[in-house]
């Protein structure tokens, strides 16, 4: 997870466990980055998704 104001990780968590409440998260890292992509966002998230 890609975040621009890393003083918000508590905001963070609980919307990824909102959004996200199974696991065991196999691995996740928490990044602050200067800007994303787009100057409006706050965070962004990479993902990889399996499929069985």
């Amino acid at each position: 997870m890609f975040v621009t104001d890393i003083t918000q990780q508590d905001i963070y968590a609980k919307l990824r466990a909102e959004h996200f409440p199974d696991k065991p998260h196999l691995a996740e890292s928490f990044v602050e980055v200067s800007s994303l992509a787009d100057p409006d966002w706050m965070i962004e998230i990479e993902a990889i998704g399996l499929i069985r």
